[in-house]
């Protein structure tokens, strides 16, 4: 079995007392978090900080102490031998205008709500993942 590493970000930013999450489209349809592959010498959280600037345009700071997995074959890209895993970090943003720089991979960018992010992911997982995050905002940000 074959294993391809990615790397990327559940990427929020708050305005007041809302909170929104950057999300991408790719061009399959599926709503993402920002993610790519992990290049040859990078950390994880390097690839999350290029990836996430690569298909948002944003400049993020990563959040310590979050970081959830999620691993799938990928026998629907037509590869079942191999293993794809993905890492996420938690990364915060200013709410500025999102650019989907990269359009052979994502076909748009925009700023959700936990609950319209939720509806828009495909995977139990991911969404498992999105609702860890907002926890872990929600307690960063009711201590004072």
């Amino acid at each position: 079995m074959k294993n391809e590493k990615c790397s990327g970000a559940v990427v929020f930013a708050r305005n007041g007392e809302e909170t929104r999450f950057a999300m991408v489209r790719e061009s399959d349809g599926h709503w993402s978090f920002p993610k790519g592959h992990v290049e040859a010498g990078e950390t994880d959280e390097e690839t999350a900080l290029r990836e996430i600037r690569e298909e948002t345009g944003l400049d993020v700071r990563l959040v310590s102490g979050f970081r959830e997995e999620e691993s799938h074959p990928l026998a629907r890209e037509g590869r079942p031998d191999t293993i794809k895993t993905v890492v996420y970090f938690l990364a915060e943003a200013q709410m500025d205008a999102l650019v989907a720089c990269d359009e052979t991979e994502i076909s748009r960018t925009a700023w959700l709500t936990l609950e319209e992010a939720a509806e828009n992911l495909s995977s139990a997982r991911r969404q498992e993942i999105l609702f860890l995050a907002g926890k872990q905002i929600e307690m960063m940000y009711r201590v004072k």
